[in-house]
């Protein structure tokens, strides 16, 4: 009777150790396979949840930007401007405000940064101000303007305390062509129709000098 209580314990211990099989009732053909459930948190199918993170975080972005007011009828500060990196509606970066230009105590264009090593070979282009769109929290400035468009903006160079057009580069002349060197002076081509004549021997007297009589 204890041998019996024993064999039964140990094989109701067994059943709930062991693993869940798929039997031919469940799934026939599962038999014989262990079924794992799928812990895949829910979302796109194939998209990490760092991808679609990065994906939401670009639409909201993009969202925030096509949102910007016109800078113009916003009360705005130079230092929140100033430094501020600047993008267009498509979430391309152009550069970054260098500086704001200013005429009759107004705004009237911004100076933008493009490319260059700090500082070396940084490109300016000068905005009018009424192009000029910010974000509701100061953090972008909005330019409707595409990479060709920006980089045909007027350039600009900072001299004596102001804004003017940078000087445009001079072209580098082509150095003129080397000519063959020129050939060795020797005798004259003579006329056509004419052979060469050849040295020809000191003359003589042709008489000879009479002789003494």
């Amino acid at each position: 009777m204890r041998t019996t209580l024993m064999l039964g314990a140990a094989a109701v211990a067994l059943a709930i150790a062991a693993p869940t099989y798929a039997g031919p009732a469940d799934n026939p053909a599962a038999d014989g396979i262990i079924l794992v459930q799928d812990r895949t948190a829910p979302g796109t199918p194939g998209t990490s949840p760092g991808q679609r993170s990065a994906d939401q975080a670009a639409q909201e972005r993009k969202q925030r930007l096509s949102g910007a007011q016109e800078a113009q009828k916003m009360a705005v500060s130079a230092d929140a401007v100033i430094g501020t990196e600047v993008r267009n509606t498509n979430d391309q970066k152009i550069g970054s405000v260098k500086d704001l230009v200013m005429k009759d105590g107004k705004i009237t264009h911004i100076i933008i940064g493009r490319g260059g090593v700090l500082g070396m070979g940084t490109d300016y282009h000068q905005v009018e101000w009424e192009k000029v769109k910010i974000t509701s929290d100061m953090e972008t400035v909005v330019l409707d303007m595409g990479e060709e468009q920006v980089k045909a903006l007027p350039k600009m160079a900072f001299e004596k305390g102001k804004w003017g057009p940078a000087p445009v580069a001079e072209k580098k002349e082509t150095p003129p062509a080397r000519t063959a060197p020129g050939a060795p002076p020797g005798r004259t081509t003579p006329p056509a129709g004419e052979a060469p004549k050849k040295d020809e021997p000191a003359k003589k007297n042709d008489a000879p000098a009479p002789k003494n009589q």
